[in-house]
């Protein structure tokens, strides 16, 4: 069988090896370029039109240079414009120790460093070695050398920096410094700033912190490569808005009486819970003077002021602990006791509820009470003072002997529900709703949980805790006709230039009593501090007396909240003058380890000394009773020989209550001697006590003669020595009992005899 032969394979057509591999790369080419220009396009897509805008703005803001414009603070100034706090232009002093280095070739870089620390350490005030350590950091970019100098220190130190031709090692840049020109004055009241120049924690910079702020502006200009700006004329400003000034209501000079006479209080008593006062128009509610001692310097808030506690907490071993107990007197210190912080008002309360009862009705000056100097309410027993039976007692008698088992009478007689209503209407039971930040809320029982127990308790001021400046607002409404007022510390807002952006008005918040039992109590407030007219009064309360004014007001002790023997608060409230009330005065002494023979009264002639300081200043004229104008003399107290007057305070306040000037001589709390000792003196004459010394400081007598009245006395005042004047009450001086350039302690009294003038010889 025939077989087939295999066909050949057709003939095929193959190109060159060499012309293969360039098609495929060809191929491969377009297909990258291909995915290259479609990611391309994507991202020319993503960039366009989805991230456009965002890019087109970060584009811009890298040409644009936006420059916020701080505005300056505003001032805080009291009711007479004194200004307390302020914003000022100062420099910051910067160096580049890197750039310090090669400024010089040919210097070398130790010399040049010691130079430049040796001119500018005593224009900064730092040490040589100190400063040299920065500016010999040649690897440092940046040091800080110093903070908020003034400009003619930054002028001179620009000049050094010239004349060594260093360029950018050292800068002076422009900041803002907030100022409080007189340290640790009013300090509770104005607060402080944070580093970011706002006001923080406490006071005034705190509460008109927006009207002081001021707003932000804006410069708008071209940026240079180096982030500087183009000088060109096309930026675009929005101004910065300066803050508003605050005008207080507090006037510096009765400020600084209040602050002189507590700080006094301090260094006698040592009150391991601070010590507080106010002064406040009745009326109105605007606060005078408002301190709290110890305090703080608000240039330097964290700084402790009492060396003695500093050093105590640095002596603690343990860091942590150290820090810790630096941290808790700061927060003390920066607290405004006279609003942040509660205590028990004591018997000062009894005002309260005495003119509760009288305006409810169920009490009048002829109602009787039985006192035998306890009482029992439910088993719990309550006393007297001392355990004083009073006897048969009536509202004054209440107010004046501080009565507690009376007042406990009139409370039951109220009962809860009533006691609890006046408690409210007198704003104790909510914020006083003062301009100021951190008010503390009061603590006290509620109706519905009131025992007939704490309402005895709470009817004489214990068992409860207010603030001080809640017990001034509600005492001031018992006595100005029965308004209950807002306190506040400014009085207005106002811009640069003078005009009234916001003004703060009295607030009348309601009716708390009728006007009667305001006045009532009035009298019954006035017997408290001056007794009756027909007895020889020597109550404590005697001390916030002032010779020539009206002067009513209640004292309180109390346990301190701790609730154990550890101590006892002290306080006084005064108003004057109490026929025509205009302002009160709060004084708290809280938890004193040492006191006067006075125990628990010690508040009183604090208060008192107050009084007899500010009225005059207030404009307030003294009222003479005719008693007062027939006393010609009066009999100088010798405070020296006893313990309970020759503690300065209650001295000081004693010549007060018997119209005496005084001048202290030393720096002491304790009266050691004083000149004249005794005898009857004239009406007003000085009286010199010493704290320090026991020898008298002698001055020369003047010459009077030819002198009229008005004169002599103004030549014995200036001259240190007190006049009696004789004879005629017009013409001239013609005699006096101690001869001319006789050397006399300060103080002597020294007659000089005015006679008529001689008609003049007729004519020839």
């Amino acid at each position: 069988m025939k077989q087939n032969k295999p066909k050949k394979p057709s003939k095929q057509y193959h190109l060159p090896r060499r012309y293969n591999v360039k098609l495929r790369a060809v191929l491969l080419g377009i297909l990258i370029l291909g995915a290259g220009f479609g990611a391309l396009v994507g991202k020319l897509y993503q960039l366009q039109i989805v991230q456009g805008n965002e890019l087109k703005t970060a584009a811009n803001a890298q040409q644009i240079k936006d420059t916020i414009l701080e505005p300056t603070r505003g001032s805080i100034l009291d009711s007479k414009g004194k200004v307390l706090a302020k914003t000022s232009i100062v420099w910051n002093v910067e160096a580049a120790p890197n750039m310090i280095a090669f400024a010089d070739e040919n210097q070398e870089q130790k010399l040049l460093a010691r130079q430049l620390a040796a001119e500018i350490a005593p224009l900064l005030q730092v040490s040589e070695e100190e400063l040299f350590a920065k500016l010999g950091d040649y690897e440092s970019f940046y040091k800080v050398l110093a903070k908020g100098v003034d400009k003619p220190v930054a002028d001179k130190i620009l000049e050094i920096k010239n004349k060594y031709k260093i360029g950018l090692g050292i800068t002076c840049s422009s900041t803002t410094k907030r100022e409080y020109p007189y340290g640790n004055f009013m300090s509770s009241v104005l607060g402080f700033v944070n580093s970011e120049g706002h006001g923080t924690i406490t006071g005034v910079e705190v509460s008109y912190d927006k009207q002081l702020a001021g707003r932000r502006g804006r410069r708008i200009s071209a940026k240079t490569r180096l982030d500087g700006e183009m000088a060109t004329d096309n930026a675009v400003v929005y101004p910065a808005e300066d803050g508003n000034n605050v005008v207080l209501t507090i006037d510096s000079d009765i400020q600084a009486v209040v602050e002189r006479n507590l700080n006094g209080a301090v260094l006698e008593h040592n009150p391991q819970n601070r010590a507080t006062a106010i002064v406040m128009d009745v009326n109105t509610g605007a606060v005078l003077a408002m301190a709290t001692k110890p305090d703080f310097d608000p240039n330097e808030p964290s700084t402790i002021l009492n060396t003695e506690q500093y050093n105590a907490i640095m002596a603690i071993p343990d860091e942590q602990q150290r820090t810790q107990a630096l941290g808790d007197v700061r927060s003390i210190l920066w607290r405004n006791k006279a609003i942040s912080e509660v205590y028990d008002p004591g018997s000062v309360f009894k005002v309260i509820t005495t003119s509760a009862g009288l305006d409810a009705g169920v009490a009048s000056n002829n109602t009787t009470y039985l006192c035998k100097g306890n009482i029992s309410v439910l088993g719990q027993n309550y006393v007297c003072l001392n355990h004083a039976s009073h006897g048969i007692v009536n509202i004054s008698d209440i107010l004046k002997n501080s009565c507690n088992v009376g007042t406990i009478q009139v409370g039951q007689a109220l009962g809860i529900d009533r006691f609890s209503a006046y408690f409210n209407a007198y704003g104790l039971t909510g914020l006083t709703g003062i301009d100021l930040p951190n008010e503390a809320r009061s603590i006290y029982h509620k109706a519905d949980n009131m025992s007939l127990v704490d309402l005895a308790s709470s009817s004489f001021g214990q068992g409860m805790a207010l603030t001080p400046i809640q017990m001034i607002s509600s005492f001031s409404a018992a006595v100005n006709g029965g308004e209950l007022v807002t306190p506040h510390v400014v009085q207005r807002v106002q811009d640069k230039n003078g005009n009234i952006v916001q003004e703060v008005d009295t607030n009348i918040k309601r009716q708390v009593i009728s006007e009667e039992v305001s006045q009532e109590m009035r009298g019954y407030l006035e017997r408290v501090v001056k007794g009756d007219a027909s007895e020889n009064y020597y109550s404590a309360a005697r001390f916030a007396n002032v010779y020539g004014y009206r002067v009513g007001g209640k004292s309180g002790t109390s346990d301190n909240l701790k609730g154990d023997d550890s101590g006892f608060v002290s306080s006084f409230l005064g108003v004057a003058p109490i026929n025509n009330p205009q302002i009160a005065v709060l004084v708290v002494i809280d938890t004193p380890i040492t006191w006067t023979d006075l125990t628990t009264y010690i508040a009183i002639p604090v208060a008192g000394n107050i009084l007899q300081e500010i009225l005059p200043m207030l404009g307030i004229q003294p009222e003479y009773t005719p008693e007062e104008l027939a006393q010609e003399e009066i009999e100088v107290t010798n405070t020296t020989i006893s313990n309970n007057l020759n503690h300065l305070a209650v001295a000081r306040a004693e010549m007060g209550r018997l119209g005496f000037q005084h001048r202290v001589i030393g720096n002491g709390q304790t009266v050691l001697h004083q000149f004249p000792e005794n005898g009857a003196i004239p009406r007003g004459s000085c009286v010199y006590l010493y704290t320090e010394t026991t020898e008298d400081s002698m001055v020369t007598i003047p010459d009077f003669s030819g002198l009229s009245r008005q004169q002599a006395k103004q030549v014995a005042q200036s001259s240190y020595i007190n006049i009696r004047l004789s004879g005629a009450q017009e013409g001239t001086a013609v005699a006096q009992d101690i001869p001319a350039g006789t050397e006399v302690p300060m103080g002597k009294v020294i007659t000089v005899t005015i006679a008529e003038p001689q008609p003049e010889p007729p004519a020839e």
